[in-house]
């Protein structure tokens, strides 16, 4: 038995010096600094999407290559925080070290960036895309002839300083109300954000470019 110890102490050894390596992690990286279930709790999309966003609109964020300069990864993140929530102080409290200064400014930018990039991924189908989108939906529910199911929903924002009330809905808070498109397998293919939250739902459909194209034919 004497002579085993020596073997599990040689064999403890390497792990207990593995345990003393120092993980140094970049803190100006969220996706350094959060394993994939706290991103997506955190900023609502994966390690993957927050990566492609970033690549896709690299150039639009202000970065240098500076110690202190907030990092692509961490400029997405804030504004996709502030897209979910809708308010700084989450942003500003939740453990990320930015200003509200500075998380205006990277909203802004990932804002313009998004919105220049928006019709590579936001479009209604056509020609061979569209009879594929009508057979899915056909699919799912064996309604001809569907392309696309069109609901409403409201954005909260903060009161505005101009036109107040127009931008009180039905539920008694300011809003934006948001007509939407999507496609069998939950991707947008038409979004409208321009509506106070006053206006109904039967308005903005029938002032859309897609509701004037799809009712003029049946008038």
């Amino acid at each position: 038995m004497a002579q085993m110890i020596p073997l599990f102490l040689a064999e403890e050894e390497p792990s207990s010096s593995m345990a003393r390596q120092r993980v140094f992690r970049d803190l100006n990286d969220p996706l350094d600094c959060y394993d994939d279930m706290e991103l997506v709790r955190r900023f609502r999309f994966s390690r993957v999407s927050i990566s492609k966003i970033a690549e896709l609109i690299a150039n639009y964020l202000n970065f240098t290559e500076r110690s202190c300069a907030a990092s692509p990864h961490l400029q997405v993140g804030v504004a996709l925080q502030f897209f979910a929530s809708g308010t700084f102080q989450i942003i500003c409290g939740d453990g990320i070290n930015v200003s509200q200064a500075s998380a205006s400014r990277y909203i802004r930018d990932v804002s313009l960036g998004l919105q220049a990039i928006y019709h590579q991924f936001v479009s209604l189908p056509a020609g061979l895309k569209r009879v594929e989108v009508k057979n899915k939906f056909y699919e799912i529910a064996h309604f001809l002839g569907v392309v696309g199911l069109v609901d409403g929903t409201h954005i909260r924002i903060q009161r505005p300083s101009e036109n107040e009330a127009d931008y009180i809905n039905r539920h008694f808070y300011h809003s934006i109300n948001v007509q939407a498109i999507c496609q069998p397998d939950g991707m947008f293919s038409d979004v409208l954000a321009c509506f106070p939250g006053s206006v109904h739902d039967s308005r903005i459909w029938k002032n859309s470019g897609v509701g004037m194209h799809v009712e003029i034919p049946f008038q």
